[in-house]
Order: C-alpha cells, then structure tokens, then sequence
C-alpha cells in the first residue's frame, strides 16, 4: 500500500481491524473487526490501491505552504460549523 492508513479507514466501506483467528491467548495484531460495511461474513483485510504521487500535497504535511491557515480554518470550523467555514478551510488546503 502506497498512500496513507488513515485514508483507508476513512473510507469507512473497507475493513479495518486485526486478523482473524488468533485465540486470546496469542493476540498478535489486536481482536475484532471494525468498518464492514458490506456485512462480509470472514472479512481478513482490505485493499486500496492509490496513486503512487498526489497531484495536491496533503494538508497533514509538515511542509505544506499554508499548513498555519489550514488548521486555524479547522479550529474555527470546529468551533463554528457553516459551509462558508468549510469551504475556506478546503481552499486552504488545496493551495499548499
């Protein structure tokens, strides 16, 4: 996998989760299975395939040029949620 973890949760239809079969005796990745949204009945893992460069630095980026504006425009999103807010703060993000 060549993009981020997180993105595979937030997708929120994959799994997410331990691998199954481990006994509580020998838990090696964790226990139980989150996320399955299609309700399958053994699910062991999810794939994302995505592209190998972004074309937009992702704004979590510790050198994105207005990752400072990009998070004061969350906080204030979370403080005050409107569209206007969220579109700012997207705007934001996309031109770093």
């Amino acid at each position: 996998m060549n993009c981020w973890a997180a993105f595979v949760y937030a997708l929120v239809s994959t799994t997410w989760g331990a691998f199954p079969g481990h006994p509580p005796s020998d838990i090696r990745s964790g226990a139980g299975v989150v996320h399955n949204t299609f309700l399958f009945d053994h699910p062991e893992k999810s794939i994302v395939y995505a592209p190998f460069r972004m074309r937009m630095k992702p704004a979590y980026f510790a050198d994105h040029k207005t990752l400072d504006q990009v998070g004061r425009l969350g906080m204030l999103l979370e403080a005050h949620p409107s569209m206007g807010g969220l579109v700012n703060a997207a705007l934001a993000a996309m031109r770093g």
